[in-house]
């Protein structure tokens, strides 16, 4: 650590002993015995120890770079102890005001935790019914050889698949789809499907019917740029 961080801790503390002393003399009544006034004054300088030491964590609260500042600007170091010292002088004032704060905050975090949840709630019961749309499912079986698909006898079976998931109605696409519109036995497909997910052309996500597949960005530029070739250079 440097000596700017010890600085600051010297001056944190020695400004909450003197500002512990000035507040017991502040809120000093009648004297009692010399025993229990030593007795007080240490309470007093233990506590105004403890809120000068929660002054960096007071500004960093009000987004004060006045702590960073004192490194380069040694009058702003007497800036910083004045905060320290009115913190000690008004201790149990100063930590009260911390210490609400600090909860006011943390509810207001588990508040907006909870809206958040809610929010999320709310557009998944929104967005759901959509995903449902272009979600393949394996029961429909009518749906899935309905794809007309523009298949070319030369096509690799990573470009079939490929254009299976590019050219369809439906954003996922189960196994069983693919294979119904590419002719690809599920084996291969299953095989075909984890290349390209491993080159980043297919990515899988589990819905609520199970694994589906849906073509990258990726994907999508590959499947052009074969196509752009396929037409410059014809069989």
């Amino acid at each position: 650590m440097n000596n700017h961080f010890w600085t600051m801790i010297i001056v944190m503390i020695t400004m909450g002993i003197l500002g512990g002393i000035i507040n017991y003399f502040i809120n000093d009544t009648e004297k009692n015995d010399m025993e229990n006034e030593k007795i007080e004054i240490m309470k007093a300088v233990i506590i105004g120890i403890g809120a000068s030491l929660l002054v960096p964590l007071f500004l960093n609260m009000i987004s004060s770079s006045l702590l960073m500042e004192t490194e380069e600007n040694h009058c702003k170091t007497l800036v910083f102890a004045g905060f320290c010292l009115i913190a000690s002088i008004t201790s149990k004032a100063f930590i009260g005001s911390i210490s609400e704060r600090i909860l006011k905050q943390a509810n207001e975090a588990k508040e907006n935790a909870k809206k958040a949840v809610l929010m999320a709630q709310e557009l998944r019961t929104a967005i759901d019914p959509i995903l449902a749309k272009v979600t393949e499912q394996e029961n429909l079986e009518k749906e899935l050889v309905d794809e007309e698909i523009e298949l070319y006898e030369d096509d690799s079976d990573d470009i079939k698949i490929l254009k299976a998931l590019a050219n369809s109605r439906f954003t996922y696409r189960c196994l069983l789809g693919i294979c119904n519109a590419t002719k690809i036995s599920q084996e291969s497909a299953n095989e075909k499907l984890n290349e390209l997910i491993t080159k980043g052309l297919v990515a899988q996500t589990l819905r609520d019917p199970g694994l589906r597949y849906y073509i990258t960005v990726k994907g999508r530029k590959e499947l052009d740029r074969q196509d752009r070739q396929q037409r410059v250079n014809p069989l």
